[in-house]
């Protein structure tokens, strides 16, 4: 049963019951019994209608936001993996410094050495997505930055597997949820995508937190001299324990060398 064929038989009984009751009026006094009886059999029936109508409605609308989160899962799966394969390191700036090892870089962005961590642990969190990863691109490259320094300049100097920080841009009149994508030294190199940065900015008032880390630095070479910086990033929800957190970021980094 429909919406629109809801409200039709909620005031075509309204209006019946208003017929009734003035039949019955100009009938007589035990017409009025019989009728009253019969408005509010007719009621208390619509009311039931209704009632299994919206119950039936709001069933098929909890199935169908179940089956469309399944397929944003998928969805973000697929993108997660075909991204991660486009990503190819092609300028002397992806490699790490000698000075700087993959681990020590990890440990110190995280703040823990994640050792002993099992797969089973780190599974008890991943299942439900309580703790998960996501890769995008840094956006706004070509710009330059509100104290004149230049976006490609600063991107150049980067590599691979590099931290860096997302700071609230909290004086940017164009987005409240704007995200600055930064180096430890506070070069901006760009923002986070707007829809990417209000989800984080949201989770991040209910205590997720998040780790960023360049896995893949394009152009800067013959044919393609535009810069770009592509992210993975790494999201705990509040409950996901240092240790645990740090042996999976630095496992999905691994896995994008």
């Amino acid at each position: 049963m429909t919406p629109g064929l809801v409200w039709f038989l909620l005031i075509a009984g309204h209006v019946l019951a208003f017929c009734l009751l003035a039949i019955a009026s100009a009938v007589g006094t035990a017409a009025v019994f019989v009728t009253a009886v019969a408005v509010l059999e007719l009621l208390v029936w619509q009311r039931q209608t209704i009632a299994a109508v919206v119950s039936k409605e709001i069933d098929r609308r909890k199935q169908r936001a179940k089956e469309r989160r399944e397929e944003l899962a998928e969805i973000h799966t697929l993108i997660n993996k075909k991204y991660k394969e486009s990503i190819k390191p092609t300028t002397a700036q992806n490699a790490k410094p000698s000075d700087n090892s993959f681990d020590a870089m990890v440990d110190s962005a995280i703040g823990v050495d994640g050792q002993g961590v099992t797969d089973a642990e780190i599974r008890e969190f991943t299942r439900d997505r309580r703790l998960s990863y996501f890769h995008t691109k840094v956006v706004g490259v070509t710009k330059k930055n509100r104290n004149g320094s230049s976006r490609q300049a600063i991107i150049a100097d980067c590599f691979q597997h590099e931290q860096l920080s997302l700071v609230h841009d909290k004086g940017n009149r164009f987005d409240k949820y704007a995200i600055k994508v930064c180096r430890q030294d506070g070069g901006q190199l760009g923002f986070l995508r707007s829809e990417i940065a209000e989800d984080l900015m949201k989770s991040a008032k209910q205590g997720w937190d998040y780790k960023a880390f360049i896995c893949g630095l394009t152009g800067g070479e013959a044919g393609k001299q535009l810069r770009g910086c592509n992210l993975i990033i790494g999201q705990a929800s509040p409950d996901v324990p240092k240790d645990i957190f740090h042996s999976y970021v630095k496992a999905r980094l691994q896995e994008s060398e």
